[in-house]
This record gives structure tokens, C-alpha cells and sequence, in this order.
């Protein structure tokens, strides 16, 4: 069998994407014209117990997001192989793919690990701001200021993209990866300690949040938003298969 660098997606994941696509642009109009009903400063910045203060929300929202970046700084650092378990009967030519600096952000694990920085960095501060402005005004005067909707639509988005994002790639590789890791000889990328945390603690950070922190919604009127994310990835890595090796 003659094996290539490179091949083209089979037509029917070509024509699994494209459908998903088109159902995901067709929720869209309901989705965006009905954000307005979680994305609220209320929502965004109360935490869910009353012994919790805004504030405490707020930084626990920013060491979380501190936590995520700087595992994501520390993986620039790492210089690792990574030993694919390729499908029985690939064309594909079997070579190592080595994770060197930027290289490590190219993975979908970096790309959603840095979303869901950004989601809570972005609801940290909100969540600081409203605290502070707390000091001054009225909550029926904050919801007045004109960008208070908008950071506040931001926020809802940022977390109802990374969440389901994070619990994929958790999912993923408990199912997925590791058995194929652990039936073939490409298991030692994944025990990294780094790597783990983004498998795992990535959906630990979630269900806090949802459940003992602020409690952002993922509504099932939004399903469409993650989708759309995963579909811009993969015409990222399709745009770069050349750059993965040598």
C-alpha cells in the first residue's frame, strides 16, 4: 500500500461538516434574538449562594483564568513527540508530529483550554466592575449603562462555546483517545502532567461554575455556538496539515 503525507477528508465527513453547518447558521437567527433572556448583569455577576460576595466571584473567576494561562504559557515551553496511533489500513504515511512552542497551541485541547480562559477572565472582570460600580450607583441604574449589554451578551457567549467545548475534549479522550493510546504505544503524551490538566481539569472548572460559583447558563436554544466553533477548528487544522512535521 502506498502511503501519502496528505489526503483529502472522505465525502462523507466533507458532507457530515457541511450539514452540520447548515443546521448550525439555520438556529442562529433564533439563538441571537433570544440571548437577551439569560445575558443580564444580574446573571452574569451574582453568585449562586449568598455567602459568596460579587467580589469573591470575581477573583475566583480571575484565578481561574490565571490558572489556564498560565498552563498555557508553560506548554510553549514543552518540546514533546507525539506517537499517533494511525487507523488500521491509512494511506496516511505513519511519521512522529512534534509539539514544539506555538505548535502546542494548534491542538483543540489549547483551543478550547484558552477559550475557557478567556470566558472566565472576561466574566472576572465584568463581575469585579459591577462590584465596583455597585459602590456608587443602583442596579437599575448599572443595567442603564449603554455597553452593559453588550459584555453582558459577550460573557454568555464566551462560556456557552467553551463549556461544551471543554466537555467534548474531556469526552473525547476518556473514550476515545486513551483506549486507542493504551491498545496501541502512544500513551505517554497523554499522562503529561500539563496535558492531564487540560483533559481534565478544563470540565472540572465548568461544573464549578455552573454549580457553586455564578451559574452561567448553556441554553439548549444556543447548541449551535460550540458547533460552529469545532467547525472553524477544523478548517484551521486542514489549513495547516503541512506544518505539523519538519
Amino acid at each position: 500500500m502506498t502511503s501519502v503525507p496528505s489526503s483529502s477528508p472522505p465525502l462523507h465527513s466533507i458532507a457530515f461538516v457541511v450539514g452540520v453547518l447548515a443546521i448550525c447558521f439555520a438556529s442562529l437567527p433564533n439563538a441571537l434574538s433570544t440571548i437577551d433572556e439569560v445575558a443580564t448583569i444580574e446573571i452574569c455577576t451574582t453568585p449562586i449562594f449568598d455567602f459568596m460576595s460579587r467580589s469573591m466571584l470575581g477573583w475566583i473567576r480571575i484565578g481561574f483564568s490565571a490558572f489556564i494561562f498560565i498552563i498555557a504559557a508553560l506548554r510553549f515551553l514543552d518540546t514533546s513527540t507525539l506517537t499517533v496511533n494511525y487507523l488500521k489500513g491509512t494511506k496516511l504515511k505513519m511519521m512522529p508530529i512534534y509539539f514544539t512552542g506555538w505548535k502546542n497551541q494548534m491542538a483543540f485541547t489549547s483551543w478550547s483550554w484558552n477559550l475557557l480562559g478567556c470566558s472566565f477572565a472576561f466574566s472576572g472582570l465584568l463581575t469585579l466592575y459591577v462590584d465596583d460600580l455597585a459602590k456608587e450607583y443602583d442596579p437599575s441604574e448599572i443595567i442603564l449603562f449603554p455597553h452593559m449589554k453588550l459584555v453582558s451578551r459577550i460573557c454568555i457567549l464566551l462560556f456557552e462555546i467553551s463549556a461544551p467545548a471543554a466537555m467534548l475534549v474531556s469526552v473525547v479522550v476518556k473514550y476515545v483517545l486513551w483506549p486507542k493510546a493504551l491498545a496501541g504505544n502512544g500513551s505517554a503524551n497523554l499522562k503529561q502532567f500539563k496535558i492531564l490538566l487540560q483533559h481534565n481539569a478544563n470540565i472540572i472548572m465548568c461544573l464549578v461554575e455552573v454549580g457553586l460559583l455564578g451559574g452561567l447558563p448553556v441554553r439548549l436554544a444556543d447548541m449551535a455556538l460550540a458547533p460552529l466553533f469545532g467547525i472553524v477548528y477544523i478548517l484551521f487544522a486542514w489549513s495547516v496539515r503541512f506544518r505539523w512535521v519538519p
